[in-house]
């Protein structure tokens, strides 16, 4: 019997070698493995399978799966939107990153229609208080540039709707000058409660004095038939109160509020603010 000595043995790689786990088997032995596979007079068998395993695991180990969180475990969540918390030893997964977005994408998505569903109530509550409500701001002016006079538009206000009308004024700098209906000079004011009571001025229905506020009323009554008339009163000289009319014009043929200077020099500074309420 014919003995074969060690050295004329085909090498035969150790399959404990082999099938040994790769977490234990750094680069550098694979590659050994790999070349002595190769290398040795082994069967092709063999060296294909051997081949075949560490390039396949090789591959899967580069990208591993395993489930999220630490060993399995669910990671932790956040407590309201169950947003993942992670810690340095969980795995994260694209299902981690893709639910927590749809999270996002629910909760947004619910508190941008409360938001919508809320701005429409209280829209529709607040039309309802300002039908209900006796009084309304009608116009509303503040100049941008600089001006001798200002001229308020009224042709859309109906008179009839309206029990009283509110003027108030607030000119701001170097300006005094009239209120005029409709730009007419043929409106008379009175001043009243002090030594030039009873005297009466033709230049409009009242005076506004540079840097101090004033508010005129007037008194249609719910009928634009009547003419127009008003009260006055301001911050001038410790307090003014005039009475004025124009008795050749009815509410219904108000169209315009004319603020005009006594002098051209005299000027309305950015800011002024006019603004005209109704009463019910």
């Amino acid at each position: 019997m014919t003995n074969v000595t060690e050295s004329a043995r085909p090498h035969v790689c150790p399959p404990e070698r082999v099938l040994q786990d790769e977490s234990e088997i750094c680069r550098e032995d694979r590659r050994k493995i790999f070349l002595d596979v190769r290398t040795r007079a082994i069967s092709p068998f063999r060296c294909v399978v051997v081949q075949t395993y560490l390039q396949n695991n090789s591959r899967r180990r580069r990208f591993p799966s395993p489930p999220s969180g630490k060993k399995g475990k669910i990671m932790n969540q956040t407590e309201h939107y169950k947003l993942s918390q992670w810690e340095k030893a969980d795995r994260i997964m694209m299902d981690d990153f893709n639910r927590d977005n749809a999270n996002i994408d629910t909760a947004l998505a619910a508190s941008a229609a409360a938001l919508a569903a809320e701005t429409a109530a209280r829209t529709a509550d607040v039309a309802v208080l300002t039908a209900k409500s006796p009084f309304v701001k009608l116009r509303e002016i503040v100049t941008t540039q600089s001006a001798a006079q200002v001229n308020l538009d009224l042709s859309d206000i109906n008179f009839a709707d309206w029990q009283v009308l509110w003027l108030d004024v607030a000119p701001l700098g170097s300006w005094v000058g009239f209120l005029r209906p409709n730009g007419r000079t043929d409106a008379v004011y009175c001043q009243l409660g002090t030594t030039a009571s009873g005297s009466t001025s033709s230049s409009g229905l009242a005076a506004y004095y540079n840097d101090k506020k004033y508010r005129t009323l007037f008194f249609p009554g719910k009928n634009e038939e009547k003419k127009v008339s008003c009260i006055t009163v301001g911050e001038s000289d410790g307090g003014i109160f005039y009475r004025g009319v124009c008795s050749a014009l009815p509410f219904s043929q108000l169209k315009t509020f004319l603020l005009v200077p006594v002098e051209s020099y005299y000027s309305l500074n950015v800011g002024t603010k006019i603004t005209i309420w109704g009463v019910r």
